[in-house]
């Protein structure tokens, strides 16, 4: 036992001592719990008072001090030692050490438990570290070694007593971090260095950041967002003392926005807000915002652009405008427009459980504001009506004085359709001359061809039109030149010596109208085996031409027969035109017609005044080609013009158009 040890010690020191030279001492340990051994026996930690006798026996005596983590420590003590003459003395234990190696791969700053080793960068460094025991459970102290430079990640090692390589490398590399980069607002399309990471947030692993000594700084990369109905924004980034989080704030996008229209100063609305104009005349809205909509989809806007003065109106027009890869100016070009609605009453044959009967149909029809004919030639106006007067079809006297028209009279009840036969002359003067009392419905006059009389379809006499003639020198008597249960229209009277009549009859019980022929002054009437409407006899009373449906388009074509109803003939044969209205010329050479088979300049099929050869039907000539309605020829006796309704100029009136 230690204790046991100690005692014999100090008692074999005192038996000696009786005869010896006896030295005194006492010794301590720093650390204090060192145990302390006298020649080879443990006396244990100090400090210790001892008594050493030197003899002959014994010159010299060895004290060692020993502690975990500690050097072995030893004193030798002679009799002339000057420990003695200090009577107390302290034994330093150093602690144990190691002889380490420190290497980098590039001239760095070495610091060794936060204490740099020197101020200038190296890349080795050797040194002896030392170590101790720290704590009761005799575990060893450790160094941490670590090498710094400026633009590199700091590489540190710790350093253990048991190590058994004395050669620490620590490798500096190029700061590196994990970035993320999101967007305000969310989702935008994020580009690193150029390249689609996706949508925000889009996170980018592992970027490094080498420094550039030159410049002493980082090396930078570039973040970009991108989003439909934003301007794209970028930014450079470096380490930022690694920051590792990185938000781009995107704004909408704006620019400006000019509307230039032709002719200038148009009235332009901006999502119903009338626009300001630049000098100019241009419509102008200054950084316009193009934000998306909570969709996501690009913000558009409508705009409206209209113009219209005291003498003229345009088409408006009505468009957006998106974003359009940043397109500032948007030229419109408006389109005048040349035509106006007017309304036509006709008076329409229709087939009803009481039988045909006759009622007003109201349609708008488009007329050209210019009355003039495209190839600059100007028909001549011949009535000066008021606006809004609805004349139907018209006739010219055999010697080319006098036009005969029925005016529709105004009326509430669709059912109960008036009219009133009037003359003009030919060159419009004379005014308007009246040849009934207007009390009843008197359509479609016509003269016969000795111009004796005038013969129209009218139901004066009862519920059914039936044909009448009357004198158009206003001399009294109203003659009925047909009767019976068939509504009777479209008379026509050939020169015949024995004249005949012929006319659109329609029985009741008959879902066609038929051509029908009576001779004047009998009560012969011959229903022709003609299916057909607007029956007009040859000049030479040898030939008819009318109209006929066409069964599978419902169009009208003209066909051509013979004064007996046989060998009828399709003339025009266009499925898909209207051709109706014709009229013979004096000699019965060409017939005037009306077809809707030409356009105008927009495109439109409108209704405009055809000639054609008998004799070539396929050469039909077009006449008129104003934008409007132009129907009911009648041809002017020396057959150099025709006589027509049109409503250009936007009413209802009769004009004259040479015909070459």
């Amino acid at each position: 036992m230690r204790w046991f040890s100690a005692a014999l010690f100090a008692l074999g020191l005192a038996l000696v001592g009786g005869c010896a030279d006896t030295k005194t001492l006492t010794i301590a340990t720093k650390p204090a719990d060192a145990i302390l051994t006298v020649d080879h026996i443990e006396v244990g930690s100090g400090p210790k008072t001892l008594n050493f006798d030197f003899d002959a026996s014994r010159l010299t005596h060895e004290v060692k001090a020993v502690r975990l983590g500690f050097r072995d420590t030893y004193l030798v003590l002679k009799e002339d030692s000057p420990e003695f003459d200090k009577k107390q003395i302290e034994i330093e234990l150093l602690p144990k050490t190691r002889a380490v190696t420190i290497k980098t791969n590039m001239p760095a700053v070495i610091s060794i438990d936060g204490k740099a080793v020197s101020d200038k960068p190296m890349t080795e460094y050797k040194t002896e570290l030392p170590f101790t025991i720290i704590n009761k459970q005799n575990e060893w102290r450790t160094h941490e070694v670590v090498a710094q430079r400026k633009g590199y990640v700091c590489e540190s090692k710790t350093i253990q007593m048991g190590d058994l390589d004395p050669t620490y490398n620590l490798e500096l590399k190029p700061a590196r971090k994990d970035i993320t980069v999101d967007s305000n607002p969310p989702g935008a399309k994020i580009f690193f260095d150029g390249k689609d990471e996706g949508l925000a947030p889009a996170k980018i692993a592992d970027v490094d950041f080498p420094f550039d000594d030159d410049a002493n700084d980082f090396s930078k990369h570039e973040i970009r967002a991108e989003k439909p109905g934003y301007d794209p924004v970028k930014k450079q980034i470096s380490w930022d003392k690694g920051t590792s989080e990185y938000q781009l704030d995107l704004e909408p996008q704006i620019k400006t926005v000019r509307i230039i229209t032709d002719p200038a100063g148009a009235t332009v609305l901006l999502d119903g807000q009338e626009l300001k104009h630049d000098e100019a005349g241009n419509a102008i809205v200054e950084k316009l915002p193009f934000t998306p909509n909570e969709n996501g989809e690009p913000r558009t806007y409508s705009v409206d652009v209209s113009l219209r003065t005291a003498q003229s109106e345009w088409a408006p027009q009505h468009f957006k405008i998106g974003w359009d890869n940043g397109q500032a100016d948007y030229p419109v070009k408006l389109k005048e427009i040349r035509t106006r609605n007017v309304s036509l009453v006709t008076p329409e044959l229709q087939r009803t459980p009481q039988g045909w009967q006759i009622v007003a149909k109201v349609t708008t029809t488009l007329a050209a504001k210019d009355v003039n004919e495209p190839n600059g030639e100007a028909p001549v106006q011949v009535s000066q009506f008021e606006n809004g007067t609805m004349i139907d079809t018209l006739a010219v006297s055999p010697d080319g004085s006098r036009l005969v028209y029925s005016v529709l009279q105004p009326t509430t009840n669709a059912q109960d359709l008036k009219s009133r036969i009037e003359l003009i002359n030919t060159d419009g003067t004379g005014g308007r001359v009246a040849i009934d009392d207007g009390q009843s419905l008197d359509l479609m006059p016509t003269y016969t061809p000795d111009g004796s009389q005038i013969v129209y379809s009218s139901n004066r006499a009862g519920r059914k039109m039936n044909i009448f003639s009357v004198s158009p020198k206003g001399e009294s008597g109203v003659t009925n030149l047909t009767s019976g249960d068939s509504t009777d229209v479209w008379p026509s009277v050939d020169s015949d010596p024995r004249q005949r009549l012929y006319y659109q009859g329609m029985l009741d019980g008959r879902e066609d109208a038929h051509i029908y022929m009576v001779k004047l002054n009998t009560i012969l009437k011959t229903d022709l085996p003609t299916i057909g409407t607007q029956p007009r006899i040859s000049p030479r009373n040898d030939s008819v031409i009318f109209s006929r449906k066409n069964e599978k388009t419902g169009m009208r074509d003209l066909w051509l027969m013979s004064d007996l109803g046989t060998g009828a003939r399709n003339l025009t044969d266009t499925p898909s035109s209207e051709e109706f209205d014709p009229s013979w010329n004096r000699d019965g050479s060409k017939v005037a017609f009306t077809s809707d088979r030409g356009t105008d300049d927009d495109g439109r099929h409108q209704l405009d005044i055809w000639v054609m050869d008998i004799a070539h039907p396929e050469n039909a000539k077009r006449i008129t080609s104003n934008a409007s309605v132009d129907d009911c020829p009648v041809w002017d006796p020396t057959g150099n013009a025709i006589y027509f309704r049109s409503n250009r100029g936007g009413s209802w009136q009769i004009w004259k158009i040479s015909v070459k």
